[in-house]
């Protein structure tokens, strides 16, 4: 479905141009979907809740038959199913807050902020059963007893003299450096990059390159061949 999406739109310009315009259009498509798709989830996991909540209570007054206990363990399986499914899209959801919000001087920022520099404060200490409460005193004993731990510095018996290591560097090939990229080099960058990252400016993270590669690389692989040749507008993908 998404390659379709992709191959929909045939674009005309730079990589990056081109690149960017499809992603947005299937950023609008997937949302529409999305809508969809979450609507009919959320109905069915409201059936499957009522039926299994209505096959246990009869459980807890008789027997149940073979086919209503298979009855009950499918529709556990599947609204654990669709458990699942929602936890993993409200956690790709915090992740995109988290790039949104995150990185502006917002509410939520200073919030996460403030959260992690209050976990680290150390606010008191004990030391040989004296409380310790001003940050100078604090401070000073965590200075103490790691200074007792490192001990005393000690004289090497052997010297190494670093600047005779480098007399004759041995020659380094640089020549490939300024070389094209090519779609291997490119395509094992995105696949080292953790596929479940916080999506970027663009709004996809790393496992929709790395999945979707023989659809999307066209334009990405132009990009890269712009980029080398000095007239890529990465503006575009901003």
């Amino acid at each position: 479905m998404v390659n379709q999406w992709w191959q929909l739109n045939d674009f005309e310009g730079s990589g990056a141009y081109m690149w960017s315009k499809k992603l947005t259009l299937l950023r609008k498509r997937l949302k529409e979907w999305n809508k969809e798709e979450l609507r009919i989830p959320r109905q069915r996991k409201e059936e499957l809740q009522a039926r299994i909540e209505e096959l246990d209570t009869k459980g807890e007054q008789c027997q149940l038959s073979t086919s209503e206990e298979e009855s009950l363990q499918a529709n556990r399986n599947e609204y654990d199913n669709l458990i699942r499914q929602e936890e993993e899209h409200w956690r790709q959801c915090s992740r995109i807050t988290w790039l949104k919000e995150g990185d502006k001087n917002t509410k939520f920022f200073h919030s996460i902020a403030n959260q992690r520099r209050n976990k680290n404060w150390i606010h008191q200490l004990s030391v040989d059963d004296q409380q310790l409460c001003t940050q100078s005193d604090i401070a000073k004993a965590v200075s103490t007893h790691f200074s007792a731990l490192f001990g005393q510095k000690r004289h090497h018996r052997y010297s190494m003299d670093s600047t005779r290591m480098f007399t004759e560097p041995p020659p380094t090939d640089l020549s490939q450096l300024d070389n094209p990229f090519t779609e291997q080099e490119i395509l094992v960058a995105i696949k080292e990059l953790n596929p479940d990252k916080a999506a970027g400016p663009d709004g996809f993270p790393m496992i929709f390159y790395q999945q979707g590669w023989h659809f999307t690389k066209d334009e990405i692989l132009k990009s890269f061949h712009e980029l080398h040749q000095g007239t890529a507008d990465l503006e575009r993908l901003n």
